[in-house]
């Protein structure tokens, strides 16, 4: 069950980041034949107590908000959830004081105007 569902948000999710990326086709490359086939893995972990704070703090941001609305910000909100679920410290860096403020804005002071980019 929790499979199926995870499967269904996957698919949601590339659904609406296609659009934003650019690809190339299998048949554009020439290398491509040369190389294997392609594998998928999908793993299942816990989060640890500080992600899920701050996976559920940054859900609950303007970024996300204004993401879920329709802005042209979708991916980056997206690259923001995965950073934190790879690493935390990728979001804020080793500082006590940047996790505190990234708890309270659902960014770390100089990242929450949608000038700036991380990645």
């Amino acid at each position: 069950m929790q499979v199926q569902l995870a499967y269904r948000c996957a698919l949601v999710l590339r659904d609406l980041i296609n659009p934003y990326l650019l690809r190339r086709q299998k048949k554009d490359v020439k290398e491509v034949s040369r190389m294997p086939g392609k594998t998928e893995q999908v793993l299942f972990c816990r989060l640890s107590g500080r992600q899920r704070t701050m996976y559920e703090s940054y859900l609950r941001s303007d970024d996300v908000r204004n993401a879920m609305r329709g802005s042209n910000q979708t991916f980056k909100a997206i690259t923001v959830l995965r950073k934190i679920c790879n690493h935390p410290d990728l979001v804020t860096g080793s500082n006590r004081a940047s996790y505190e403020a990234f708890l309270q804005n659902g960014y770390v002071n100089g990242q929450g105007d949608s000038s700036s980019s991380s990645d």
